[in-house]
């Protein structure tokens, strides 16, 4: 059965999701970790700005395993196992369906209709699938996630005109430009991640003089010879020491904070430093009243005055991952082998009775001898079914089940095809660990 354990914008505050954020290293300890709790057989950690979530398919119920994945995050990211326990949120069974629907479908999300989480899943799904972490539960549950994702695009208008935390930072620093609040339109951007490169797109749009940093050159570089605007470059070491010059910062680089009270500098004009990384990068100063530190939750009034925008496709998108949550449920109670097994026996077994039947009022069979005939094509269909049923069985756990159940499904009891190879997370799965 499916549970998910969550920690989003929805019930932990910025600074203990920055606390809760995990790399690449991390986010595998804690699957290697969690991948050997008695009753856990499939397990994938997804680790956002505005969540941590541990997506589970367990034998054992959810809320019984909740402490123990609780103690192994505490323990890797050393905070009070009490403190999880009092905000975490627990869906199981169809539940945990639905929020996973929901998460990939951004209805879930800071920013309703958002981009990013989709890929993010898909990454954290493939982190998890090329470790051998998750195998055909999980598979199921996130290609079917991914399918609904797709129909909520397509089917409402959530997605029209994206909408992201970084869209949302240059729409507020253009205001302030336009009212004449800020004190000038130098902007310096800090990294080239998903979120730099989004703030940049956005930026380009207005009339903002950019500059661009990274840690790594060669990235920035190659990053601003193909993008059509006059871009400026500066090294990163150089990038800090002249923090102060300019009048805009988009920040979102990992590793942490690096931008301390320090290095900041009084200024009688008015400056707005937008911190966009989780861990935050910029430490929150008081020594400046001019200056204005904005961290992705400050950004969540103007977020939620964009999702009064767009209640009605939200509405539309929850009908949507509804049905699909039933959907789900109906498919996988028919890839179930065993029943499969059966209704393959039944036709065979109905063949015969009708075939002979038929035969003995034609006069082909005696009547006397048709209980030996009837076994004797028993028989013949036991022998002929044998080994279809023993490789049905072995296949019932690899990666290619889902789609042989389902075409033979198709054939012998007449299941409706949902097509969800379409969806194989844009990801070939045969590299893959089974």
């Amino acid at each position: 059965m499916y549970s998910v354990v969550s920690f989003s914008h929805k019930n932990t505050s910025i600074e203990l999701r920055e606390l809760l954020s995990m790399n690449e290293d991390e986010q595998s300890l804690l699957l290697n970790r969690l991948y050997n709790i008695e009753g856990i057989k499939e397990v994938v950690v997804l680790s956002t700005c505005n969540r941590l979530e541990v997506y589970i398919c367990a034998d054992t119920e959810g809320s019984v395993l909740c402490d123990e994945i609780l103690l192994e995050i505490a323990n890797i990211k050393h905070v009070d196992i009490n403190m999880l326990k009092s905000i975490v949120n627990l869906f199981t069974k169809l539940d945990a369906v639905h929020h996973t629907f929901c998460v990939a479908s951004s209805l879930d999300s800071l920013v309703l209709g958002e981009t990013q989480i989709s890929g993010q899943l898909k990454s954290a799904y493939k982190l998890a699938y090329d470790r051998g972490f998750c195998a055909k539960e999980i598979t199921r549950l996130m290609h079917f996630a991914f399918r609904c994702a797709a129909n909520v695009r397509n089917s409402t208008q959530i997605s029209k005109n994206p909408v992201s935390i970084a869209s949302i930072a240059v729409s507020s620093a253009l205001d302030s430009l336009k009212d004449g609040s800020l004190g000038g339109s130098k902007v310096l951007v800090l990294g080239i991640g998903e979120m730099g490169t989004l703030s940049i797109k956005h930026l380009s749009r207005h009339d903002f003089d950019i500059t661009l940093t990274n840690r790594t050159k060669s990235k920035a570089l190659d990053f601003i010879a193909n993008f059509n605007r006059n871009i400026r470059f500066l090294d990163f070491e150089d990038a800090i020491k002249s923090i102060n010059n300019y009048d805009v910062i988009f920040s979102a680089l990992a590793g942490g904070q690096f931008i301390t009270c320090k290095n900041i500098i009084k200024k009688d004009t008015k400056r707005i430093w937008y911190d966009l990384s989780l861990p935050r990068n910029i430490e929150e100063c008081t020594t400046d009243p001019n200056l204005e530190i904005v961290s992705i939750d400050d950004l969540s009034q103007k977020a939620k005055d964009h999702i009064l925008g767009r209640q009605n496709n939200a509405r539309a998108g929850m009908a949507i991952v509804g049905q699909s949550v039933l959907e789900f449920s109906q498919w996988v109670e028919r890839l179930d082998i065993e029943p499969l097994i059966k209704v393959m026996r039944e036709k065979a077994k109905a063949s015969i009775h009708n075939k002979l039947t038929k035969a003995i009022k034609k006069g082909y069979i005696p009547s006397e001898l048709t209980s030996n005939v009837e076994k004797l094509l028993e028989s013949v269909m036991n022998e002929f079914l044998h080994l279809p049923t023993i490789r049905l069985k072995q296949l019932a756990n690899t990666e290619q089940a889902d789609s042989v159940l389902e075409s033979i499904g198709n054939i012998f009891a007449n299941t409706e095809n949902f097509m969800l190879n379409r969806y194989k997370c844009e990801y070939d799965t045969t590299e893959a660990k089974g």
